[in-house]
Protein backbone atom coordinates (compact mmCIF):
# COMPACT_ATOMS: atom_id res chain seq x y z
CA UNK A 1 0.00 0.00 0.00
CA UNK A 2 1.66 2.98 -1.15
CA UNK A 3 0.24 5.82 1.39
CA UNK A 4 2.20 7.68 3.12
CA UNK A 5 -0.01 6.52 6.26
CA UNK A 6 0.82 3.10 5.36
CA UNK A 7 4.26 3.93 4.91
CA UNK A 8 4.65 5.06 8.52
CA UNK A 9 2.95 2.62 10.42
CA UNK A 10 4.90 -0.50 8.14
CA UNK A 11 8.24 0.79 8.63
CA UNK A 12 7.46 0.98 12.61
CA UNK A 13 5.36 -2.62 12.91
CA UNK A 14 7.18 -5.37 13.97
CA UNK A 15 7.19 -8.36 11.67
CA UNK A 16 4.56 -9.86 13.53
CA UNK A 17 2.66 -6.83 13.46
CA UNK A 18 2.83 -6.59 10.20
CA UNK A 19 1.99 -10.37 9.16
CA UNK A 20 -1.26 -9.76 11.25
CA UNK A 21 -2.09 -6.86 9.31
CA UNK A 22 -1.82 -7.73 6.12
CA UNK A 23 -3.67 -11.17 6.78
CA UNK A 24 -6.57 -8.75 8.24
CA UNK A 25 -6.55 -6.74 5.12
CA UNK A 26 -6.70 -9.68 2.93
CA UNK A 27 -9.58 -10.88 4.87
CA UNK A 28 -11.42 -7.98 4.37
CA UNK A 29 -10.80 -7.99 0.92
CA UNK A 30 -11.81 -11.73 0.68
CA UNK A 31 -14.91 -11.28 2.05
CA UNK A 32 -15.84 -7.70 0.06
CA UNK A 33 -17.25 -7.34 -3.07
CA UNK A 34 -16.63 -4.48 -6.02
CA UNK A 35 -19.68 -2.59 -6.36
CA UNK A 36 -20.13 -0.44 -9.21
CA UNK A 37 -23.31 2.06 -9.36
CA UNK A 38 -24.58 3.70 -12.27
CA UNK A 39 -21.73 3.09 -14.67
CA UNK A 40 -23.45 4.02 -17.78
CA UNK A 41 -23.87 5.64 -21.13
CA UNK A 42 -26.25 8.22 -19.60
CA UNK A 43 -23.96 10.06 -17.00
CA UNK A 44 -22.42 11.99 -20.19
CA UNK A 45 -25.93 13.14 -21.03
CA UNK A 46 -25.34 17.04 -21.47
CA UNK A 47 -28.77 17.45 -19.78
CA UNK A 48 -26.25 16.85 -16.52
CA UNK A 49 -24.11 19.22 -16.74
CA UNK A 50 -20.39 19.41 -16.27
CA UNK A 51 -19.08 16.12 -14.56
CA UNK A 52 -16.68 16.76 -11.48
CA UNK A 53 -14.87 12.84 -12.11
CA UNK A 54 -13.69 13.48 -15.92
CA UNK A 55 -11.03 10.62 -15.26
CA UNK A 56 -13.73 7.94 -13.22
CA UNK A 57 -14.19 5.75 -16.11
CA UNK A 58 -9.99 5.12 -16.59
CA UNK A 59 -9.63 4.46 -12.65
CA UNK A 60 -12.92 2.48 -12.45
CA UNK A 61 -11.35 -0.18 -15.39
CA UNK A 62 -8.47 -0.25 -13.69
CA UNK A 63 -9.77 -1.34 -10.17
CA UNK A 64 -12.49 -3.54 -12.27
CA UNK A 65 -9.19 -5.27 -14.19
CA UNK A 66 -7.25 -5.91 -10.77
CA UNK A 67 -10.32 -7.17 -9.04
CA UNK A 68 -11.44 -9.70 -11.61
CA UNK A 69 -7.83 -10.93 -12.33
CA UNK A 70 -7.84 -11.64 -8.21
CA UNK A 71 -10.88 -13.55 -8.64
CA UNK A 72 -12.38 -11.62 -6.25
CA UNK A 73 -16.28 -10.86 -6.95
CA UNK A 74 -17.99 -7.81 -8.81
CA UNK A 75 -21.20 -6.46 -8.57
CA UNK A 76 -23.14 -4.39 -10.95
CA UNK A 77 -25.69 -1.92 -9.88
CA UNK A 78 -27.90 -0.62 -13.16
CA UNK A 79 -29.93 2.65 -12.52
CA UNK A 80 -33.33 2.30 -14.28
CA UNK A 81 -35.17 5.76 -14.30
CA UNK A 82 -38.53 6.08 -14.48
CA UNK A 83 -38.67 10.04 -14.89
CA UNK A 84 -39.97 10.34 -19.03
CA UNK A 85 -37.02 11.40 -21.34
CA UNK A 86 -34.23 10.47 -18.80
CA UNK A 87 -31.10 9.39 -20.56
CA UNK A 88 -31.39 6.04 -18.20
CA UNK A 89 -34.67 5.02 -18.93
CA UNK A 90 -34.63 1.45 -19.57
CA UNK A 91 -35.34 1.74 -23.26
CA UNK A 92 -32.92 4.84 -23.78
CA UNK A 93 -28.83 4.22 -25.36
CA UNK A 94 -27.94 5.81 -22.19
CA UNK A 95 -28.84 3.14 -20.27
CA UNK A 96 -26.27 0.65 -21.38
CA UNK A 97 -23.10 0.29 -19.24
CA UNK A 98 -20.20 1.97 -20.71
CA UNK A 99 -17.65 -0.58 -21.90
CA UNK A 100 -14.46 -0.37 -19.07
CA UNK A 101 -17.94 -1.34 -16.62
CA UNK A 102 -19.43 -3.84 -18.98
CA UNK A 103 -20.37 -6.80 -16.55
CA UNK A 104 -18.65 -10.54 -17.94
CA UNK A 105 -21.20 -13.57 -17.66
CA UNK A 106 -21.81 -14.41 -14.59
CA UNK A 107 -21.23 -11.50 -12.57
CA UNK A 108 -24.64 -10.22 -10.66
CA UNK A 109 -26.60 -7.39 -12.07
CA UNK A 110 -29.09 -5.24 -10.26
CA UNK A 111 -31.27 -3.09 -11.30
CA UNK A 112 -31.95 0.40 -8.92
CA UNK A 113 -34.98 2.77 -9.24
CA UNK A 114 -34.98 6.39 -8.15
CA UNK A 115 -32.88 8.26 -6.00
CA UNK A 116 -32.93 12.11 -7.72
CA UNK A 117 -31.33 11.15 -10.44
CA UNK A 118 -32.48 12.34 -13.97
Amino acid sequence: MGTPVAAHWRARATPLARDYLTRGIMELIRSSALLLIDVQQGIDDPRSGARNNPGAERQIATLLTAWREAGWPVIHVQHMSVIPGSALRPAAPGNAFKPEAEPLPGEPVRAAGESGHA
